[in-house]
Order: C-alpha cells, then sequence, then structure tokens
C-alpha cells in the first residue's frame, strides 16, 4: 500500500495522470491537505484512519468511490 502508516505525511498533491487511486494513505494520521484534480475518476479504499482529513472536496468527474 502506497504511503500507509507514513505519520509525517500532511499533504499531498496528486498529478493530473492520476485518474485512481486504490489502496493507498491508509493510517496516515497528519494528513490535512487533499487537492484532487479533475481528472480522478476513482477513489478505492483508500485514506482509512486519517482523522485529521476533516474536508474533501471530491472532483465533479468522480466515478466510483469504495470505502
Amino acid at each position: 500500500m502506497p504511503f500507509a502508516n507514513d505519520t509525517d505525511l500532511t499533504a499531498v498533491v496528486i498529478p493530473s495522470s492520476v485518474t485512481t487511486i486504490a489502496y493507498s494513505f491508509q493510517g496516515c494520521p497528519g494528513l490535512t491537505e487533499l487537492p484532487f484534480s479533475p481528472e480522478l475518476e476513482s477513489i478505492e479504499y483508500s485514506f482509512n484512519l486519517c482523522p485529521a482529513l476533516t474536508e474533501i472536496n471530491f472532483p465533479t468527474g468522480l466515478k466510483t468511490l469504495l470505502y
């Protein structure tokens, strides 16, 4: 799992070339910022156990969201 249990991670910049995020960023308690590009189409089983991530603005083109 990419970036799993990274306690130092506070922000992520996801490039516009990424259209799917899956099984990533789980257990990152310091993660507070997460801007998504409009090209993002799918988020699957990511961002669990990230208590500081209190607001997420999903892109309008998001087709799949699995928690």
